[in-house]
């Protein structure tokens, strides 16, 4: 956690942060209605800003992209064309998408039974100083990568004149990617919570209950029976969440997804062209460019992976829970459960298209490595 600030302060200022870029048009505080209003502009102000620079770079082309062969050209303009349709789409996308977002928080104050966000413990609803890890050190990543390619952006104007471009529309897609993040930290945090109530379940089911008097097991089956039918309502609110997350991020998560793998073929190909003609110094910024996408792919697939594996450990806690000097009704509840864990999985998808998990950047590499073969074949033959 950031020294000075509490949780809270730390989540209003990311949530400011989102709400800035566009990418979080939901009202928190009571004024609603100005601060909808104020939401607008801000969306429809992305939407003038990225325009703008699109016809700015469809004008004046042959002074932004390279010019030197045709196919330089046609990796420079798909790379700048799939960003501009990423921006576009993940800004739409988040407007319109407004009520789910929204929805995800008032799911939150539904687990924890509260009327407002403000009046649930922070602690129990996300992990600031593991997100925090997240988002500063791409930060750092992504400052580091500008450092480096500094000097070269000043030795040439069409480098000076692309770049200001393509960082605008990296720092907005990327941001996209740790807003989701975000998001999973805090359903993480709420699964971590389930778990915790699953394991005390588990140890008052191993109670002794011959030690206690008819009137009193029954009493303790009762009390049994409502924390594991609220462990269930808990888990019903998370696979809600998720549910909303993958409605909330589905359209984005395609084309940011797509601009990335674009953008990781596109720096592959500068990569290689730059080494081939000698000019390696340049070679490694596309280098560094590179990894800066395979970075928060890998952030994003490995956080979603984490989480798949961390819900289908609910079932096994669930069954852990000693049934045999149990009542009826308790075994009754864990038999629901199991079917409620069989036919409501939590799963993070892409709008329903694939899952997102690390297993997608072995098939992301094997197309990569053919595309680069085709690209290596059409690779113009000069030094530059």
């Amino acid at each position: 956690m950031i020294i000075g600030l509490s949780s809270a302060t730390i989540m209003h200022s990311y949530l400011n942060y989102f709400q800035w870029l566009g990418l979080c048009p939901v009202v928190f505080s009571h004024s609603k209605q100005r601060n909808f209003r104020t939401l607008t502009v801000i969306s429809f102000l992305h939407i003038i800003i990225l325009s703008t620079m699109t016809i700015l770079a469809y004008t004046y082309s042959h002074v932004i992209f390279f010019n030197d062969d045709s196919f330089g050209l046609f990796n420079d303009t798909i790379k700048f064309v799939a960003a501009v349709i990423a921006y576009y789409a993940i800004i739409i996308e988040s407007f319109l998408k407004r009520g789910t977002q929204s929805r995800i928080w008032n799911l939150l104050a539904q687990c924890h039974q509260a009327d407002r966000l403000d009046r649930i413990d922070q602690c129990k609803l996300w992990n600031p100083a593991q997100f925090n890890c997240y988002f500063f050190g791409y930060v750092g990543l992504m400052i580091l990568t500008e450092s480096y390619r500094m000097p070269f952006i000043f030795s040439k104007n069409q480098h000076l004149n692309y770049w200001p471009f393509l960082t605008i529309l990296l720092i907005f897609t990327r941001s996209r990617h740790l807003q989701y993040i975000f998001y999973l930290n805090i359903v993480k945090r709420q699964l971590h919570l389930l778990f915790e109530e699953l394991r005390r379940i588990d140890e008052y089911s191993r109670y002794n209950r011959t030690k206690l008097e008819r009137t009193l097991q029954h009493t303790y089956d009762q009390f049994l029976c409502r924390r594991l039918y609220l462990a269930r309502e808990y888990y019903s609110f998370i696979y809600e969440i998720s549910t909303e997350l993958n409605e909330a991020f589905g359209w984005s998560h395609l084309v940011n997804l797509t601009h990335s793998f674009v953008q990781i073929l596109t720096d592959l190909y500068w990569c290689y062209w730059l080494s081939d003609n000698e000019t390696y110094i340049l070679s490694g910024d596309s280098a560094m460019t590179t990894i800066q996408s395979v970075v928060i792919l890998i952030l994003v697939f490995g956080y979603s992976t984490e989480l798949h594996t961390k819900a289908k450990k609910t079932s096994f806690f669930v069954h852990s829970i000693r049934q045999m000097d149990c009542g009826s009704k308790i075994r009754d509840l864990i038999e629901s459960f199991s079917l409620q864990l069989i036919h409501e999985p939590i799963i993070f998808r892409a709008q329903g298209c694939f899952n997102l998990d690390l297993s997608i950047l072995g098939d992301a590499t094997v197309a990569i490595t053919t595309y680069m073969v085709f690209f290596i074949q059409f690779t113009p033959r000069y030094k530059s």
